[in-house]
């Protein structure tokens, strides 16, 4: 049961966040401050994702996943 309507679809863009985020820290050479501003998107994402989906864990693997998809492209 989801938490209130919606919330898949945001658990979903969220996700595709986290993946492209995560990719532009492997791909780009970029100052700290603009890792860390990355870096802190990437935590309330996923703090975000903890408090509304079905299946945290399932979310984060589903993450993994994805960021793997991307990486072998």
């Amino acid at each position: 049961m989801s938490f209130f309507p919606g919330s898949q679809f945001l658990v979903a863009l969220w996700r595709r966040d986290i993946v492209k985020a995560r990719i532009k820290l492997v791909s780009e050479p970029l100052p700290a401050p603009r890792q860390d501003a990355i870096w802190s998107g990437i935590d309330c994402r996923e703090w975000f994702i903890k408090m509304v989906a079905d299946d945290y864990h399932a979310e984060m693997e589903t993450i993994d996943r994805m960021l793997e998809a991307e990486l072998r492209r």
